[in-house]
This record gives C-alpha cells, structure tokens and sequence, in this order.
C-alpha cells in the first residue's frame, strides 16, 4: 500500500503509514446460501484492522 508519484524520468514510491488501530480493510459480499432447504440472499462485511497479525 502507498502512494506512488510519476515525474519527467523517474517513478517514486511514498509508503503510507497509519498509527496501530487507525486503518482499516472492509470487504463486503452477498452469497446464496441453502438454510432449511431454502435458498437466502445474504449480505456480509468483513472487517480487519491493518495492523493485525490474523491472516
């Protein structure tokens, strides 16, 4: 994740930065499940803080 600035001849690269527990990344989906023999359109987010060590 950055920032990436393009000049005459040259490509920089600026990492962006963010104090522990200030960013984010949000997914959100919509799935068809079958539930009691039904099928459901659901819709759900996931949430995980940046900073985390989860995945």
């Amino acid at each position: 994740m950055g920032l990436h600035i393009v000049g005459a001849h040259q490509v920089t690269h600026q990492p962006l930065t963010f104090a522990l527990g200030k960013a984010f990344q949000f997914d959100w989906s919509e799935e068809g499940p079958l539930i009691f023999g039904l099928f459901r359109r659901i819709q759900i987010y996931h949430m995980k803080l940046r900073a985390s060590r989860a995945f």
